[in-house]
């Protein structure tokens, strides 16, 4: 499962785009050849580097190659947005299609020439460029392979740097416990994030309210339980940082609930954005602190 935290800070810019009138060849639902619906493919967009940028797309098939309506938080100006080849962290810097400059409006709907069968094999990424300088990448997200695309060889994943860990210490008693338990409720956050995107792409505002309702709930049991389990020697600080972020993921929840049930404003949305942009700074810290405590401790992998 991935350990990145989903883009959901822009789910009430995907309902407002996705809920407004569509031009032709918009992503918002594609008919395929027996002429029923098919849901959007989802690419969420985070950033590499320390400018904040984040985003989400959503692709769909089109008679003229492949549909793409893309929504982005925090694009400085002259952002543009490109579909290239590889990995994120292994990037080709040939354009394979260019989407547009995201700055502007934050969103972008067009259709590229490019079917999406061969978008969706899994070596393909969406990369935002501060203009056109194709050598600096700003945020990237890979868009996913899906079931029935021919075999092109293994998909580019993602890996990160391997690390020699440290020789374990008596301080470090309990704490393979203490990260498993923590890891299990980082990765059902994960899924229950992973899960209201989903629903945002389905343009379904009750279903996911009611996602955003249940993430909260579980944040805050999250919280009691964190704050209660015995903490060991090693883990100092970690502990209440990652309780932070689940206060701090649980607000922001509140808060797109809130916009999205009470207030469609451009400030609501605005504030929402910026918590779980906070929010997912948190939660990527928390899981670095993981790896360097397994590290320090020499926690296996999967323990």
């Amino acid at each position: 499962m991935s350990q990145r935290v989903r883009p959901i800070a822009v789910v009430i810019g995907v309902f407002a785009a996705l809920m407004a009138p569509i031009v032709p060849g918009g992503a918002a639902a594609a008919e395929d050849a027996t002429g029923s619906q098919t849901a959007p493919i989802q690419v969420p967009v985070e950033a590499l580097g320390p400018m904040g940028i984040s985003g989400v797309a959503l692709l769909s098939p089109a008679a003229a190659g492949t549909a793409v309506q893309l929504l982005a938080v925090g694009a400085p100006a002259d952002t543009t947005a490109i579909v290239h080849a590889g990995a994120c962290d292994a990037i080709d810097p040939t354009l394979v299609a260019l989407l547009g400059d995201v700055s502007a409006t934050g969103q972008i709907q067009t259709t590229i020439p490019v079917p999406l069968d061969a978008l969706t094999d899994g070596r393909h990424v969406i990369v935002f460029h501060p203009g056109l300088d194709l050598s600096t990448a700003v945020a990237c997200g890979r868009i996913p392979a899906t079931v029935g695309v021919a075999d092109s060889g293994p998909p580019l994943v993602d890996q990160p740097p391997i690390q020699d860990p440290a020789a374990p210490d008596p301080g470090c008693l309990g704490v393979a416990d203490w990260v498993a338990a923590t890891e299990a409720r980082l990765d059902r956050v994960s899924e229950l994030l992973d899960e209201a995107d989903g629903i945002a792409a389905r343009m379904d505002v009750a279903a996911t309210t009611a996602a955003l309702a249940s993430l909260e709930g579980e944040l805050q049991a999250m919280v009691a339980r964190q704050s209660q389990e015995p903490v060991p020697p090693a883990v100092g600080d970690v502990n209440q940082d990652t309780i932070s972020a689940y206060e701090a993921l649980a607000g922001a929840t509140r808060l797109t609930y809130e916009a999205l049930t009470f207030s469609t404003d451009p400030a609501s949305s605005a504030r929402a954005a910026a918590a779980y942009e906070e929010a997912a700074e948190l939660m990527g810290e928390a899981r670095r602190d993981l790896g360097r405590l397994r590290g320090e401790c020499a926690v296996p992998q999967g323990t």
